[in-house]
């Protein structure tokens, strides 16, 4: 028969962001967007096989961050912005108050193999995550320096600005931790040296 254990990837947005912080693998859920409602569905047929005898495990990672990312999330799209103003230019941000729980798609890759091969799990569900939140600001302020590029002028555009984006969000991977020894190894600031470094 077949052996191993599938790790099955799903979505740190399924969790409704108006409760307490941090999110917990128990927090509630309440998906707000089709791609979020398919995750949440993906979790139910991963459930109904693993009653059946599958090795499954489901998980819920945050924010990814780090070399290789392509445009559509915030780190390339500041650099580049960054990148074609250059110093003395001016990019047109959206709103860089929000924070998000950031983690270095390294370490979240490492806790995807820490769960595939470890013995056993105590757990059907587990948050990979790095416990705290950077705002957009942190994330520009560290590109500039990594990248040199410092003095630009930052203009908030309006149409990059959505109204329904949550202040604030950050999870707990403890059962991770405590479980398997994971944690992240990578500082955010090195991160973005490291993506800023892939460009050139």
């Amino acid at each position: 028969g077949i052996t191993g254990r599938a790790v099955v990837i799903s979505i740190c947005a399924l969790y409704n962001p108006n409760q307490p912080l941090p999110i917990t693998e128990s927090s509630a859920t309440d998906p707000t967007s089709p791609y979020a409602v398919g995750k949440l569905a993906t979790e139910h047929v991963v459930d109904y096989f693993r009653i059946r005898g599958l090795d499954a495990v489901t998980v819920r990672p945050f924010n990814h961050i780090g070399p290789g990312q392509g445009e559509g999330f915030i780190l390339p799209d500041l650099y580049a912005q960054l990148s074609a103003a250059g110093s003395g230019g001016e990019i047109m941000v959206g709103n860089l108050e929000t924070k998000r729980d950031y983690t270095d798609v390294r370490d979240i890759v490492a806790g995807y193999k820490a769960l595939a091969l470890a013995d056993t799990l105590q757990y059907n569900l587990y948050n990979i995550c790095s416990g705290r939140s950077l705002s957009g600001k942190d994330i520009l302020a560290l590109l500039q320096k990594a990248s040199g590029i410092e003095d630009v002028q930052v203009t908030i555009d309006q149409s990059k600005i959505r109204p329904t984006d949550i202040m604030d969000i950050y999870g707990d991977s403890s059962r991770l931790q405590q479980e398997l020894g994971w944690h992240p190894t990578h500082d955010i600031a090195q991160t973005v040296a490291d993506f800023v470094a892939s460009k050139h």
